[in-house]
């Protein structure tokens, strides 16, 4: 989802499959009044589907599938940056601090293999010999599937417009140096891994899962994010 938090001043926008969902579960409650935050939707281990919420504290993006919605929400999951900038008051946005996940993307095109299952799907999948879910995964990835880059959520017009990046593989180092730039102070616990699971209890390096075809793959479709973040394959 999208966050906006009005009394800390800062904007955060969602990517896909990079610890996002861990992000915007521990920053959300700042962009609520304080009575809203025991309310069970922005404080709870079964992280429902959350409403487009909207308050002189600023913006809770709507968190789920809005294609039977009546409505399309205004605010919404993955919210491309350009979008949300047009909504927001043009000093804010200049003056906010803007932040999103990012990821190694060899690692979040394994994640991506694993994200499109349900946990049912996933759990059986990964009971299976590893060398059977390899082959799975390159079939899958050599088939012409796009791995999202999310450009667009970092990106406006082709230049970077965000501030600060937290990166998967420092997550919680990151949300704390976040964190204290606005004044938040730190609770690890509230830091769930979600997703993360379904790579089986036996989770294999990324690197395991390549071949040199679909290294240079990624490679191509990824090359301003491995350039830019200084991101490569093993790493």
């Amino acid at each position: 989802m999208v966050l906006v938090c009005r009394p800390r001043k800062f904007v955060y926008l969602k990517t896909h499959r990079t610890g996002s969902t861990t992000t915007e579960s521990y920053f959300e409650r700042e962009c609520v009044p304080p009575a809203m935050r025991g309310s069970g939707l922005f404080d709870t281990p079964d992280y429902p589907r959350i409403p487009e919420t909207v308050t002189e504290f600023g913006i809770i993006g709507f968190r789920g599938n809005f294609s039977a919605l009546p409505k399309k929400p205004r605010y919404r999951n993955h919210m491309p940056a350009k979008q949300l900038k047009r909504r927001l008051e043009p000093e804010f946005w200049a003056n906010a601090l803007k932040f999103c996940n990012i990821r190694n993307p060899f690692d979040k095109a394994v994640s991506a293999y694993w994200g499109r299952m349900s946990d049912e799907d996933a759990a059986d999948w990964a009971r299976k010999p590893f060398q059977e879910i390899r082959t799975g995964f390159r079939e899958w990835l050599s088939s012409g599937v796009v791995v999202r880059r999310d450009a667009n959520k970092y990106m406006i017009d082709g230049e970077v417009c965000i501030d600060d990046f937290i990166r998967y593989e420092s997550l919680a180092a990151d949300v704390k140096r976040i964190g204290e730039r606005l004044g938040i102070p730190f609770e690890p616990e509230r830091l769930p891994r979600w997703g993360s699971h379904k790579r089986g209890p036996v989770a294999h390096a990324y690197a395991e899962y390549f071949t040199p075809d679909l290294i240079a793959q990624i490679k191509q479709e990824f090359a301003f994010e491995l350039e830019y973040f200084g991101y490569r394959f093993g790493d």
